[in-house]
């Protein structure tokens, strides 16, 4: 790698990119200990949030911090947006179902409680500066959850659905979707006209078993559904998936736990051309940690030159073993304008270096 431009130019990527690292753990140090706020018309939600995690309101660091992230941008959500949606309207269960370890349930964001509902904002044109969306109901909001040692597998909660809601949009033709959950997916493209076919992909027999017994029978049309108990990752590497026309991957339940299977299937994706689209869940926020590793070599080559020797010695690590991939695909590229800096980091480029 070599870089040609002022380190100065580079520290404010830098510099952003651990700013951005704080945000998160702003909003999760509040998720994490506090979100159990009782509403009271005197207080602002957001001040709420600065009270519990004691923020100094006079630091001047973080009033800049907080305009420049726009961290007060804590919004009321119109909560009937939400429950006119079809899947909420009709798939509903009257009592709590356990199976075999798993739970099906209603469960409930209470007035005032705040949450993520969608993806991470990039802005693309100021160092990739991330801002979060952070919302609330005034009013309870039910919704069907699936879990398994009290880890949520699939819920109808507003990030969900907002962060589906495109690609169901684009979705059309024979449709292959990685991941059942509890359906959410597969109802609402059920119900689209343009969409001929969906092969379901899910390794997990309860979880089929759930389905096929409290969820699919309140389905209008089943025609179009065909489940196929298997190793999702095993079916794209031994099949030909140009009968599909696209690919909807939903195999994990974040970002740090997709990028794994993003660079998986990013690797099999590039030997198809036309067919099929591939969609992937959450991309965005995928791409924001891939951002963060590639910045955070960029930063290790400047000023440590440390950063392969420490990951080479954990390649059994899954996580490093993509930062590795990253790096052998940038060893050799030359930075000489913001601009070059800015396509290295653009999202079109990302997916790119994620593919070995």
């Amino acid at each position: 790698m070599r870089i040609n431009i002022p380190s100065s130019l580079i520290n404010k990527y830098l510099t952003t990119k651990e700013l951005n690292e704080q945000v998160g753990e702003f909003y999760n140090a509040y998720f994490e200990s506090f979100n159990d706020y009782v509403y009271q018309d005197n207080i602002d939600l957001y001040s709420y949030i600065k009270e519990c995690l004691e923020v100094d309101e006079y630091d001047k660091e973080f009033v800049e911090f907080e305009k420049e992230y726009n961290l007060k941008n804590v919004k009321e959500l119109n909560i009937k947006d939400y429950i006119s949606n079809e899947y909420i309207k009709n798939i509903n269960i009257e009592n709590k179902i356990k199976h075999k370890g798993y739970t099906l349930e209603i469960n409930k964001y209470y007035p005032y409680f705040m949450f993520i509902y969608d993806e991470i904002n990039v802005d693309k044109n100021n160092y990739y500066i991330e801002t979060y969306n952070i919302g609330y109901f005034k009013n309870t909001f039910k919704y069907l959850s699936l879990s398994k040692n009290n880890v949520t597998w699939m819920s109808t909660i507003p990030h969900e659905i907002n962060t589906m809601k495109d690609d169901i949009k684009k979705v059309k033709g024979n449709v292959l979707v990685l991941g059942l959950g509890i359906g959410y997916f597969t109802y609402l493209i059920n119900n689209k006209k343009d969409v001929k076919s969906i092969t379901i992909l899910e390794n997990d027999q309860e979880i089929i078993e759930i389905f096929k017994k409290h969820i699919l029978t309140k389905f209008k049309d089943t025609t179009k559904i065909n489940i196929i108990k298997c190793d999702a990752l095993t079916y794209l590497k031994t099949n030909d998936l140009s009968i599909y026309d696209y690919v909807y991957v939903d195999l994990y339940h974040d970002a740090n736990d997709g990028i794994k299977f993003y660079s998986i299937i990013k690797n099999i994706e590039k030997e198809y051309d036309t067919k099929p689209i591939f969609l992937y869940w959450i991309e965005t926020n995928i791409l924001c940690l891939v951002r963060r590793i590639v910045l955070d070599i960029i930063s290790d080559y400047l000023y440590s030159f440390k950063f392969k020797e420490i990951y080479s010695s954990l390649k059994e690590n899954t996580f490093n073993s993509i930062v590795l991939i990253i790096l052998n695909n940038i060893k050799d590229i030359e930075i000489n304008s913001k601009e070059d800096l800015d396509y290295l980091l653009s999202d079109e480029n990302l997916k790119k270096l994620i593919i070995k």
